[in-house]
């Protein structure tokens, strides 16, 4: 009976441990797709009316990228 109890036990434990990690997944993915639809289009918004030429505007045409890769990194990092 006791063997039995363990075993159970053990189970519930190691289901428990998963749900975690898929909440903790799901609201990191739900984090993402908001910082991410909310934060590149108001950039990209706010670089297009600054009327930008040149060099200046080439560099800074890469800030939205570089916000995706930030957030793509921020989620693989809290994953691990």
């Amino acid at each position: 009976m006791n063997l039995l109890l363990k075993k159970t036990t053990k189970k519930v434990g190691e289901n428990r441990a998963f749900t975690q990690y898929v909440a903790a997944f799901i609201g990191i993915m739900i984090v993402a797709i908001i910082a991410v639809s909310v934060t590149i289009p108001t950039v990209t918004d706010a670089i297009t009316n600054a009327n930008l030429s040149g060099t200046t505007k080439t560099v800074i045409d890469q800030v939205p990228l570089m916000i995706g890769i930030a957030v793509l990194m921020l989620v693989v990092g809290l994953i691990r």
